[in-house]
């Protein structure tokens, strides 16, 4: 029997006053975005840490925000 290979996600968050605050998804008929989440569950999720990377540069370079990449564990 072989080992269990586990595939980690990754997720986003920026540091507000020493609280995570997770980006998440926001999906309406008539407009979209991103929000925060102190949820962890909640909060959008990247197969590859090179996408991860991405957006959070985008977001950066777009808001200003200093996003933060972490692994999510199943």
């Amino acid at each position: 029997m072989g080992a269990v290979k586990t595939i980690n996600r990754f997720r986003l968050y920026v540091d507000h006053n020493g609280n995570k605050r997770y980006l998440m998804a926001w999906y309406e008929p008539d407009h979209h975005g991103i929000i925060f989440t102190h949820q962890q569950t909640d909060a959008c999720q990247y197969a590859l840490v090179d996408k991860a990377a991405s957006v959070a540069r985008e977001l950066n370079r777009i808001h200003g925000w200093d996003v933060k990449i972490e692994p999510s564990r199943p």
